[in-house]
Formats: C-alpha cells, sequence, structure tokens
C-alpha cells in the first residue's frame, strides 16, 4: 500500500490547489482531504510542505506533520501486531479522532459514547462506566496510556481503601472496569496489549438481605392503603411491580406497553412481558 500526499492540479476560487492524501493498492484508490490549500508553486513536492512564501506556513505545515504523525502510527502499529494493513483498516483507523492519541480518559469518554449511540450500552452502564472514571480522576486529573501499570494500580488501590474507605469488591469492580477499558483499547488498535492483563481481582461473599412475603405482602398493604405521599407512592409502586416481574430497574426503566404480551392459557388470560434485558 502506498501513501503521499498529492496536490490537486485543478485550483480553487482562491486560486489555491487542495492538498490531498492519497492511498492506493492493487485494487483500490482514495483520496482524502487534508484541509490543506496552497499556490502550486508555494508547495514543495519533495518536503511535502508549503514553503514560507505562504503566510501560513507554519499553521498548515502543522496540520501535514500531525497527519504524518498519525499515518506513522497506524502503519507502525500494524507492523508491531503483524497485521495486514488494508486500505479499510487503515480508513477505519485514519477516521477515528482518537486513535494514536495517549490520553486514557479521552479515549474511554469517546469510547462509552460511541457505545451507547450506537445501543451498543444500556444507559444504566454508561453513568457506571462514566462515574468509575470520574471517581479515577479524582485520584489522577490527567492519564496517560502509558502510565497504566502495576505500580499505578497499586497506588490506586491504596487511595480506594485509605481514603475513601472501599471495600474489597468496590475497589476490584474499579480496578476491573479499568482493565475492560484497556481491552477496548486492543481491539481498536489503540493498545498492542492490555497492561493489567496480569493483575487479578477477587470479590467476597456479599452479604444480601431478601424480604419474604410477609414483608411483600405488607409492603403491598401500604401501596392499597394510598396513605404514602403521591412520590413515594410512586417508588413503592415500581418497587412492587420489579418484586412481582423479576425486572430490573434499568429494564422497568425503558419497559413500554408493547412489551407487554397476552396468551390464553386453558381460558385464562395471562400477560407476560417480552423484552430483551439490557446487560
Amino acid at each position: 500500500m502506498k501513501i503521499k500526499f498529492y496536490i490537486w492540479k485543478t485550483p480553487n476560487a482562491k486560486g489555491e490547489n487542495n492538498i490531498y492524501l492519497f492511498i492506493s493498492d492493487n485494487y483500490q484508490r482514495k483520496y482524502l482531504v487534508t484541509g490543506v490549500t496552497v499556490k502550486d508553486n508555494f508547495y514543495d513536492i519533495q518536503k511535502n510542505r508549503v514553503s514560507r512564501k505562504d503566510l501560513m506556513y507554519m499553521n498548515k505545515n502543522k496540520i501535514l506533520s500531525a497527519i504524518e504523525n498519525k499515518i506513522n502510527t497506524i502503519v507502525n502499529n500494524s507492523i508491531i501486531k503483524n497485521e495486514t494493513l488494508t486500505i479499510d483498516l487503515f480508513l477505519k483507523r485514519y477516521s477515528d479522532k482518537l486513535y494514536g492519541n495517549t490520553n486514557f480518559y479521552a479515549y474511554v469518554f469517546n469510547k462509552i459514547d460511541t457505545l451507547y449511540k450506537n445501543n451498543e450500552l444500556a444507559s444504566e452502564s454508561k453513568r457506571t462506566f462514566s462515574s468509575q472514571i470520574t471517581k479515577l480522576m479524582q485520584f489522577r486529573k490527567e492519564l496517560q496510556f502509558n502510565e497504566l501499570n502495576e505500580s499505578f494500580i497499586e497506588s490506586y488501590k491504596k487511595y480506594m481503601i485509605e481514603d475513601l474507605n472501599n471495600g474489597l469488591n468496590t475497589y476490584n469492580k474499579s480496578i476491573s472496569m479499568i482493565k475492560t477499558f484497556c481491552n477496548w483499547a486492543v481491539k481498536d488498535g489503540v493498545l498492542s496489549e492490555n497492561p493489567l492483563k496480569r493483575i487479578s481481582t477477587t470479590n467476597e461473599a456479599g452479604k444480601r438481605d431478601f424480604l419474604g412475603s410477609f414483608e411483600v405482602n405488607k409492603l403491598f398493604d401500604i401501596y392499597n392503603a394510598e396513605t404514602l405521599p403521591k412520590n413515594k407512592q410512586n417508588v413503592l409502586r415500581y418497587f412492587l411491580f420489579a418484586c412481582f416481574t423479576g425486572l430490573r430497574y434499568s429494564d422497568i426503566k425503558t419497559l413500554v406497553y408493547d412489551d407487554i404480551k397476552s396468551l390464553k392459557i386453558d381460558g385464562e388470560t395471562v400477560l407476560f412481558i417480552d423484552k430483551k434485558q439490557h446487560k
């Protein structure tokens, strides 16, 4: 595959020529807009740079340098991973605004938003992931991918235990999510491997109290009595609905009437919920 800058021979209305990124292989040819325009005689084809004759040469050359750096990152990462870099794969990574960006927070927030917009992430999961990053930012305001290692995780763990009074399950959940974010980065080609893959997390069995039928019936009686304030009455209504259906809070929030179906069994009408549950 060949990649190079190409100056368009036909000038625009201002008398300047567009500089494109030209990509080709044995099967395809692509021209990508760089956003840089220059007069034909103000461009050095050998150096692929705008000459000093152009009053904006410094800014224009910064753009071209940034594009070159991104190209080198994409190509070098493919070499390291021993993968075939096709034009389609190159275009995918080139169009990713954060590809090659070493800022961990910028990558994760962008990834969360992308997954959510593509309906690949439930709203509750988005909130959970975002809150974990916010928590991490309280410990380290700025964070680069190359800072993520076992020493960093130990420092963060110490902070969660001593400063936040987090228990075993809480801080292990936070560490597990950071590992998940790193796995995303590996899959997207931002990292060659997960720097935290050797870090293990364990959980202790939680102590959960369950309501018995007596307590649920008592709550049902309170609901039917309608003695609670309107807002608490509504909360109890949702809670009882969850008890009787087994639905999670996140699924109840998105429940619509079309999810409720009816079925005739032995002459009796049975209502059931046909809904894909969120992870």
